[in-house]
């Protein structure tokens, strides 16, 4: 309890940091293959769309549920689209 209680200040910090930064500008940048990827429950999976919009050369992969917890609620699912990523770029 008291660990959350204490968490306001650094989610705020950590989100702070998150749009305080030209993110597409910095993915746009790097030359590498990338995936971007969500759970369809997570809070800011309406945004999802905007970053893949502005991101035409990634490749998009959703996840159907897990929230913000989605390596210990969807391991599986998680671990099928990264398989399924990594073997198409090795």
């Amino acid at each position: 309890f008291l660990d959350t209680a204490r968490a306001y200040r650094g989610r705020v910090q950590a989100f702070n940091a998150v749009w305080d930064q030209d993110l597409p500008a910095r993915l746009a940048a790097l030359d590498l293959p990338l995936l971007v990827m969500c759970a369809e429950d997570e809070m800011l999976f309406q945004y999802f769309p905007r970053i893949v919009e502005s991101l035409p050369h990634v490749q998009q992969a959703t996840i159907t549920e897990g929230g913000s917890f989605v390596p210990e609620l969807a391991p599986d699912e998680l671990a099928e689209q990264l398989h399924g990523w990594v073997s198409a770029h090795v």
